[in-house]
Order: C-alpha cells, then structure tokens, then sequence
C-alpha cells in the first residue's frame, strides 16, 4: 500500500487499517509522519498478511495536537497466485514453443490448461509432486491464458506468442 500526502499541519503519525469488511477495521501498521511539510511526502508500506478475496484499507492521519482525519476506503481483490512462469520462448521456424512453469504447491495436483482467446483448450495436463515443469508444444501466434488450478483456487497469467 503506497500513499502521498501533501499537507500543512503537523503530521505526527499514520496509522494504516485493514478490514475484509467494510466495518471493523483493524490497525495493522504505523508509520511517522514527516512533521511540518509543504512538499508532497511519499509513505508505504507492504502488507504481508493478506488472504484470498477482496480487503479494504484505510488511512488515518493524526496531528500533534491530537486531531485525527480519515482517508476514503480504497478496495483491494486479491488473488494469490499457484505458479509463476519462469520463461515462454517460442521458435518462428518450427511453431515450437517451450514453457517453464514453477508450481508454488509441490503435494497438490496442479492442473494446467492453456486456453487460446475463443476458450479452446490447446493443452491440459496435471502434474503431482513437482516444483517445475518445462512444457514443449507448437502454438500458432497469439494470445493464451495460462490457467493453473489447485482445489479450488485458480491462477491465470497471459502469454503471448508471436
């Protein structure tokens, strides 16, 4: 979560909140003001505790003199990924196309489909007890989503092959 703030007053502090309502918000960080300032001040700070779906966060900012203002409620939807694709090389002269995938769940069956933009499957395969998988196949130019699910959570990167 980054933030600017340009203001006058003397900021004293910050205080990010996080809620997965919209009500009962949760501190979860604090963060020094930079005292009087008339320049744009940038802040931030990473939130490692985040779990699948939408999150909403808020900022407070509170002068020394005790006066606390609020910040509008920014939305979040978060969706943890299950893979990475580590390269995609594609060979012009023979349509050969080689993807390195790195799977984030060694004990799960992770199915993974490539899907070409009309939804045809161009290739699925599950794969068990692996981190890393290399996939040779021939696709022609364009645009695919790579789909990747474990249980019942999916992941999708784009690829483009030209």
């Amino acid at each position: 979560m980054e933030w600017s703030t340009a203001t006058e007053s003397q900021n004293d502090y910050f205080t990010l909140y996080k809620s997965s309502k919209t009500e009962q918000f949760t501190p979860i960080a604090t963060v020094q003001g930079a005292g009087n300032s008339n320049v744009l001040q940038s802040y931030e700070y990473i939130d490692t505790d985040v779990t699948h779906g939408m999150l909403y966060y808020q900022l407070s900012q509170t002068d020394y003199n005790g006066t606390q203002s609020f910040s509008d409620i920014v939305s979040v939807y978060f969706e943890p990924k299950n893979f990475e694709i580590i390269s995609c090389k594609s060979d012009k002269q023979t349509t050969a196309t080689t993807i390195e995938i790195q799977f984030l769940q060694y004990d799960e069956v992770n199915t993974l489909r490539i899907v070409n933009v009309v939804g045809q499957i161009m290739f699925e395969q599950k794969f068990t007890q692996t981190l890393y998988e290399q996939i040779e196949l021939s696709l022609p130019p364009g645009m695919y989503t790579i789909v990747n699910s474990v249980q019942t959570v999916s992941s999708k990167q784009k690829i483009l092959i030209k």
